[in-house]
């Protein structure tokens, strides 16, 4: 299905703990991380305000994931997301940051795209910091980020309920 004019496609992680229990699980056994079949993927207006305000906090605070970054231990999981196109199709998936450098953003895709099927889970990617959606880690029991999950989780929560639905 081609999304409307006007909406972005963006992958909902359910829970954070499951994205990370799916991280550090295909780290251990050497692969690629995969979206879980079951994972929605959820409509926003590009003009939502709330998601707006979502990004603008993660962009502010991305000093605090970069320096994390880079005291980063062995088995701990950085990811990042970004929009990814494809002809006139965008689709925002989370990337486990394998590098920061000059701006750019590199690392591993973990989704398997919907609508940009150029790309496949486990691909490397990279994209400019000025593209940057969201971010999230984990610091012992800790997750740091993810400010666009609970927005994404109010939409689909709305569309599961009936109210305000995009579809």
């Amino acid at each position: 299905m081609k999304p409307r004019r006007g909406f972005v496609v963006v992958l909902v992680c359910v829970a954070l703990v499951a994205v990370f229990k799916t991280l550090r699980h295909a780290q251990t056994q050497g692969g690629p991380a995969t979206r879980p079949t079951d994972d929605p993927v959820v409509r926003v207006e590009r003009n939502d305000p709330e998601m707006r305000v979502a990004v603008r906090q993660a962009r502010r605070k991305w000093p605090q994931f970069a320096a994390a970054f880079e005291r980063r231990q062995s088995g701990e999981h950085f990811s990042a997301k970004a929009p990814f196109r494809e002809g006139g199709r965008e689709e925002y998936m989370w990337v486990t940051v394998t590098k920061i450098e000059h701006e750019t953003v590199y690392g591993i895709l973990d989704n398997d795209p919907v609508d940009v099927t150029s790309l496949k889970a486990g691909q490397p990617v990279h994209f400019p910091l000025s593209e940057l959606n969201d971010w999230l880690y984990e610091y012992g029991d800790v997750v740091h980020g993810g400010f666009t999950i609970a927005v994404l989780t109010k939409e689909k929560d709305k569309r599961l309920i009936g109210l305000g639905s995009t579809w």
